[in-house]
């Protein structure tokens, strides 16, 4: 796996300083210890690298890039509609 050092949410003054995982659930990015899953250490730290203003950004241009090419999907059953604009999450599930 990664050398990255590991990110420890009670010592976090960056990205991750806000984020608490919920009580007796598991958490695939950091562990009960509330230190960053080694499988997540390099994404963390790059995630970290942008800073949350660029990921707004780019989370942004992502969500008007779906709007403009039309990409959407359907539920045929939902009274609202059947063309909605498709959903992403904006961190990826990483699995180990």
């Amino acid at each position: 796996m990664s050398s990255s050092p590991p990110i420890d949410l009670d010592k976090s003054e960056t990205l991750f300083a806000s984020y608490g995982p919920l009580p007796k659930l598991y958490d695939e990015s950091f562990g009960s210890d509330r230190q960053m899953r080694a499988h997540w250490r390099l994404f963390g730290r790059t995630l970290e690298k942008l800073g949350a203003e660029e990921i707004s950004l780019r989370w942004d241009y992502a969500r008007r890039i779906i709007r403009e090419h039309g990409t959407t999907y359907n539920i045929y059953s939902d009274p609202q509609g059947m063309d909605r604009p498709w959903e992403l999450d904006i961190i990826p599930l990483l699995i180990s």
